[in-house]
């Protein structure tokens, strides 16, 4: 019996031996993670991020595209009522020729546009560091109410810009 106990004993020591070998190994195979920098993110984190993956994209694409994305950009914040987003990107010459308030602004938007929007790029110019884009807004749930409308940007930088629009 005393033979048999060892016999055990030394199994027993074996197996866990061998299952530390087993986890030393499993450990040395896992990139290590720090935690600290992976399981929560902020919200600013992620808008930092999706603005520099915007920034790559538009850094990659034609002139052409780059501005019809910044058209783009505009009449989605018109779309989703994002009035205050949209006026910050109004020359500021424009605001005091036309809407000296953001109140004033949001009143002519609301007045002026469908609620929801389909936007077809039509042509694109350009004078000196002005592009004049040329937009046909639909009326999204009666597609045939429609009008044209003129747009000129001034790239400032990357995916910063100003703009003015025809005033209807």
């Amino acid at each position: 019996m005393n033979k048999m106990l060892k016999r055990i004993l030394i199994t027993i020591i074996i197996l866990i031996i061998i299952a530390i070998a087993i986890i030393v190994q499993i450990k040395k195979s896992k990139p290590s993670s720090n935690l600290g920098n992976n399981i929560i993110k902020t919200e600013e984190d992620i808008k930092n991020e999706t603005q520099m993956a915007k920034q790559e994209s538009l850094a990659n694409t034609s002139e052409a595209s780059r501005i019809k994305n910044y058209v783009g950009q505009f009449y989605t914040m018109l779309d989703t009522k994002e009035y205050e987003a949209s006026y910050n990107l109004l020359f500021e010459r424009f605001k005091e020729n036309y809407f000296k308030t953001e109140d004033e602004y949001e009143e002519y938007i609301k007045s002026k546009y469908p609620k929801k929007m389909i936007l077809n790029h039509a042509k694109l110019d350009r004078e000196g560091k002005y592009y004049i884009a040329t937009v046909e807004v639909i009326d999204a749930l009666n597609t045939g109410n429609k009008f044209s409308q003129r747009v000129v940007i001034e790239e400032i930088e990357l995916n910063k810009f100003k703009l003015s629009f025809q005033v209807i």
